[in-house]
């Protein structure tokens, strides 16, 4: 619609009349390579008008057919794009309003074209299908709704694909964040909210942009990580046997959080947890066995004895 146009619409047998309503805000100064640029925006919104009989059918139906039309007709047209960040003169003198910049993303990726094992991909799959319909069920539980993936190898092992093939899949954009161009918590913080919703957050080289050591880049032994956790409150009689295996096999919070978001049901999910810690004692128990065994293998080679050799000198 123009600049102050009027449309009519018909819904249910009442007519609504939509208006578009167009307003200059305030002007901004950008200062970029020593040019200062004013830069003027518009403010825009839709003004409606309808007989006040029909308000009911309009909160009720009128609206979220509307909304739901609206995001049907956007996800049909939506053209993905990839969003790198901009310099940092450019964040630094925008206040975060130019923070990133976006080109289109003609990477046409699909599962079926992504060369992978086929079980793998299932499962990716099956996992993104679970996140994505599950977004009630973090809310409720009180968790944040994300879901993290790491990718690794050398160039050319089809990482960045397997990002443009999930982007594709679920519909949603790329940001490509580089850790070494942030100088501060403070700035990451203004970047990420600067992101859309429901989109992919790309930090390429975690490895190289955080100076840990291997210690401090293991996660740590779990074990009050289920204090808080949503499946405790109903005191499950399985907690105790959830306990007494996390002392004894070593997991990380990732690898714990990965078992309960399988299951909605909080039994089935704790069921599930016990299964797998089970299997990570028994893992820890074979590997301090063999550790062992080869340990008692060196100390009973030092404390042999050398043959005694006899020199026959002519």
């Amino acid at each position: 619609m123009a600049k102050n146009q009027e449309t009519v619409d018909a819904f249910n047998g009442a007519q609504f009349t939509w208006t578009h309503i167009s307003k200059k805000s305030e002007t901004k100064r950008i200062v970029y390579q020593g040019q200062n640029t004013a830069i003027q925006e518009e403010g825009k919104c839709f003004h409606l008008t309808f007989h006040k009989k029909h308000k009911e059918t309009v909160f009720d139906l009128y609206f979220p057919f509307i909304l739901s039309e609206s995001e049907r007709i956007r996800e049909e047209k939506k053209t993905l794009k990839i969003h790198t960040l901009n310099s940092d003169e450019m964040r630094r003198y925008s206040r975060g309003d130019h923070a990133w910049n976006s080109v289109s993303l003609d990477l046409p990726s699909t599962f079926e074209t992504l060369a992978m094992d086929g079980d793998l991909k299932r499962e990716i799959i099956e996992d993104l299908e679970t996140f994505v319909n599950r977004r009630d069920f973090f809310r409720r539980v009180g968790k944040a709704w994300k879901r993290g993936y790491l990718s690794y190898g050398p160039p050319g092992t089809g990482k960045s694909s397997l990002i443009a093939t999930m982007a594709n899949y679920l519909k949603i954009d790329i940001y490509d964040l580089e850790l070494t161009y942030i100088h501060a918590n403070s700035e990451l913080r203004r970047l990420l909210i600067r992101t859309t919703n429901s989109s992919i957050i790309v930090v390429e080289d975690i490895d190289c942009s955080l100076n840990l050591d291997d210690n401090r880049k293991e996660e740590a032994h779990v074990k009050k990580s289920l204090k808080s956790s949503q499946v405790n409150k109903g005191g499950s009689r399985n907690f105790s046997r959830i306990e007494s295996f996390l002392e004894k096999a070593m997991v990380t919070p990732a690898e714990v959080a990965e078992q309960l978001i399988k299951k909605v049901d909080p039994e089935a999910a704790l069921r599930g947890l016990i299964e797998f810690l089970g299997e990570k004692k028994r893992e820890r128990e074979e590997m301090e066995t063999r550790k062992l065994k080869e340990e008692q293998e060196r100390e009973r080679i030092q404390t042999q004895k050398p043959l005694e050799q006899t020199v026959v000198v002519d």
